[in-house]
């Protein structure tokens, strides 16, 4: 399997490698309750259109998808993001916004990234630490240690079913109660596929190898990429200045410096992104060109 560095531009990935926790942010209808608040959000700055945008960030999940934190009671979808809402407003961050709106941005795709994602306090800055890894890291070890045990107990047995004289003989009495007297194929056919699915889910995860010093902010890193990469391709360039007052306003970056050094701020970020996170970098371009995007599974199936 090659790595990401001997990835090429020719060779995109076979599989979708945007987190699902951010690919909510590339669709502008997750969130709404209904078509009308939808309606509301495709007329950009009219009188309709901000209260709606308050009504996505407090949206309540009804049970659709499980909520870790409030183990299963109806909570907020995008915790935290209604507080950075008004925040961004009083730092007038409507202003930036309106700016890059009038050279040709997409003031939703950018709310929607801030609101979905980036203000979202469930989604964790860093990749390695979030729950879902975590979760199905702790469940592969299971899988291989459950296979381990497994096979020594069946080697162990193995000696001694096929030429038991003996039906009552212990080995034989366990063997059939755990595994109902199955082939062994079909045990181990399982405990196999399931680890190959996990093994392959984690590895198109491409964040940074997290015993390396420093990791980076994952979350903050994609969020600029991505509005970096919506505003070249819809105004014809980053807008430096207008974007990186965009950011601080957001809370995404610290609102120090004169322009030179806010245009390396900027570019830190995104080549951090680029370096940790190139298989994304190769697919994201045609899912920004694309945006709003109803279904990912038209591209790439998820897991």
């Amino acid at each position: 399997m090659k790595t990401n560095r001997e990835l090429s531009n020719r060779e995109l990935p076979t599989e979708n490698p945007i987190p699902g926790e951010f690919s909510v942010a590339l669709m502008l209808g997750y969130g709404c309750t209904d078509e009308k608040q939808l309606e509301c959000l495709q007329k950009p700055f009219t009188t309709a259109w901000e209260p709606t945008w308050i009504k996505v960030s407090k949206s309540k999940n009804k049970g659709i998808f499980i909520d870790l934190s409030s183990r299963g009671e109806i909570s907020e979808l995008f915790p935290g993001a209604s507080e950075q809402y008004r925040h961004f407003k009083e730092n007038v961050g409507f202003y930036s916004l309106e700016t890059l709106a009038d050279r040709g941005a997409d003031p939703n795709f950018i709310l929607s990234v801030f609101v979905k994602y980036l203000w979202n306090e469930e989604i964790s800055s860093q990749e390695h630490k979030d729950y879902s890894i975590k979760d199905w890291q702790n469940r592969l070890a299971a899988i291989k240690l459950t296979k381990e045990h497994y096979l020594q107990f069946y080697k162990k047995s193995l000696p001694i079913l096929p030429n038991a004289k003996n039906p009552d003989h212990p080995a034989i009495n366990l063997y059939m109660d755990t595994f109902g007297g199955e082939a062994r194929g079909d045990v181990e056919r399982f405990l196999c596929e399931a680890e190959e699915k996990i093994t392959h889910w984690l590895d198109r995860r491409d964040f940074r190898d997290p015993n390396q010093r420093r990791p980076p902010d994952d979350k903050v890193n994609r969020t600029i990429f991505t509005i970096y990469l919506h505003l070249k391709q819809r105004t014809g360039g980053p807008q430096w200045e207008t974007f990186w007052d965009l950011l601080v306003r957001a809370g995404a970056i610290k609102g120090k410096g004169v322009l030179n050094s806010k245009n390396g701020q900027i570019k830190a970020h995104i080549e951090s992104f680029r370096k940790d996170h190139l298989k994304e970098c190769l697919v994201m371009p045609d899912y920004i060109k694309n945006w709003p995007i109803p279904d990912l599974h038209l591209h790439y199936p998820l897991p």
